[in-house]
């Protein structure tokens, strides 16, 4: 039996360090692995309690991932193989893959051979060894490998043809797999894996922004896509799973065509859990599970923004996410009507306010489409819905100043002035059945933003009048627009604060 490096301590278990320990001796470990490999070329077949040992499952995956060096080298029916490994070491761990290096060691073993089966199932992995540099590092080539495979994901999920999407997989009508290469991975194996991640999800950003799980949005793919392709019925299909580790690997250290496709598949989940009226009731794991989403949510919205950002993370997934962190902030606690990790309630205001900034700053090469200036309204009104509940439910008199401040000082009134401009270049005489509620949702809550400050903090001493004016033009606007078009617009938008 192979040992570990000398990077792992002497009383860490069979599995190995725990989570996050794991995380500050990986690379060291599997490096020393590999190059103890390749100087007494140990065998990989050996089995211990039906488990192969922590430092000989180590080894393989070493090698593995240097297969740019040494050749490709793989069993038969490698799904099955991991697949089993994967359960059995699961059922001795709660039901938690993540919580043990070994169990770290199975994701990235499971990871790597959806890319690879992927890559063999279009007929590209011998030219993209060939392609490989014999010198490169083994992150590179992991890195490159994750990105192939993607790149065939996405192809074919543009295609709109999920017979395409099947095709890229390799997965099978007849038996029910994906990957039947490799011995395949079913739907039951899928639903399964679905379990398993979801309870490791705290995991999941920690280890995407340190670059330990490269390829982790090729493997939700599969999970989503699978999901879709299987026979159970549609509304007990655990959409709600998937979309909490679809979103958490989206706000990890992602790149822009990951979260290009990652959109694509959340937009998806979304409209099944409208269709099938599946709650927004997630909850954190706990506080530092929260402080670890809310701080990804504000580093990806940190200004300066790129505006190459904006076609990619578009409103619609910006909303999706926008939700589903106020739903995690105010879920934990609910029956307390208080927020989980609080302090951070200003930063993320800020976030979705950075994010709407920077699709009005998309102007700059020229006016924002009607589809767009629609879009952004909704986005508006959501996003000023969601801060008002924010800062209604804020507790601590500190945290309420720092909101307060923070709201004026990022000009959100100059923000919503800029959103009002917009409105007025949409055609009311051209209204769809929806638009007039949209409408109202996105006067709603300029009106429900106007609560909210009543019930906190007063403004900063050095609030300049000029930003009351501009409120007070915000609050305006609407009234006036909609009475050059009186004739289109319901009486309910009618409301008494227009008085004011």
């Amino acid at each position: 039996m192979t040992e570990i490096g000398s990077t792992m301590r002497s009383e860490d278990s069979q599995w190995g360090p725990r989570f996050p320990q794991y995380s500050a001796i990986f690379e060291d470990s599997i490096n020393a692995s590999f190059y103890r490999y390749v100087e007494r070329k140990e065998s990989l077949t050996e089995a211990y309690h039906d488990l192969i040992p922590l430092g000989l499952f180590e080894t393989a995956l070493a090698v593995g991932e240097n297969m740019h060096k040494v050749g490709f080298h793989t069993g038969n029916k490698i799904f099955p193989v991991l697949m089993k490994t994967v359960r059995r070491y699961t059922n001795l761990h709660d039901g938690e893959i993540l919580s043990h290096y070994y169990g770290f060691l199975c994701l990235r073993h499971l990871i790597r051979m959806v890319c690879i089966g992927t890559l063999t199932q279009n007929k590209a992995l011998d030219s993209f060894l060939q392609g490989m540099n014999p010198s490169a590092s083994r992150n590179i080539v992991t890195g490159c490998l994750a990105e192939s495979a993607l790149q065939f994901m996405t192809d074919a999920l543009y295609t709109q043809d999920l017979s395409n999407v099947a095709d890229a997989l390799g997965c099978s009508a007849k038996t029910g797999r994906a990957f039947v290469i490799d011995g395949g991975l079913s739907f039951r194996d899928v639903r399964f894996l679905v379990d398993v991640v979801w309870k490791s999800r705290k995991a999941i950003i920690p280890l995407r922004r340190n670059g330990l799980l490269p390829g982790l949005p090729a493997l939700v793919f599969v999970l989503c896509e699978m999901t879709i392709f299987s026979d159970g019925p549609r509304p007990t299909r655990p959409w709600s799973q998937l979309r909490d580790i679809l979103l958490r690997c989206y706000l990890g250290d992602t790149t822009l065509p990951e979260r290009a496709i990652l959109r694509q598949l959340a937009i998806f989940i979304h409209h099944r859990t409208l269709d099938y009226n599946i709650p927004n009731d997630y909850v954190p794991v706990d506080e530092e599970d929260f402080y670890a989403i809310g701080q990804a949510w504000i580093d990806i919205l940190t200004p300066p923004l790129d505006l190459a950002l904006a076609p990619i993370m578009l409103l619609d997934v910006t909303m999706i996410l926008l939700r589903w962190v106020f739903c995690l902030m105010a879920n934990m606690h609910a029956d307390e009507e208080r927020l989980v990790a609080e302090p951070l309630a200003p930063a993320i205001m800020k976030a979705g306010f950075e994010r709407l900034r920077l699709e009005i700053d998309r102007e700059c090469d020229g006016p924002m489409t009607m589809p767009r200036c629609g879009f952004t309204r909704n986005y508006t009104a959501e996003l000023l819905g969601h801060m008002s509940m924010l800062g209604e439910l804020l507790k601590t008199p500190k945290v309420k100043n720092d909101f307060v401040r923070t709201l004026y000082e990022l000009d959100f009134h100059e923000l919503t002035g800029r959103v009002l401009l917009l409105l007025t270049r949409e055609s009311f005489d051209e209204l769809t059945e929806d638009e007039p509620d949209k409408l109202m949702h996105y006067i709603d809550s300029l009106d429900r933003i106007h609560q909210a400050l009543a019930t906190l903090p007063p403004h900063p001493d050095d609030l300049s009048e000029s930003i009351f004016a501009d409120w007070l033009k915000a609050l305006r606007t609407p009234h006036g627009g909609f009475a050059l078009r009186v004739s289109v617009i319901p009486s309910k938008f009618e409301k008494p604060w227009m008085m004011m």
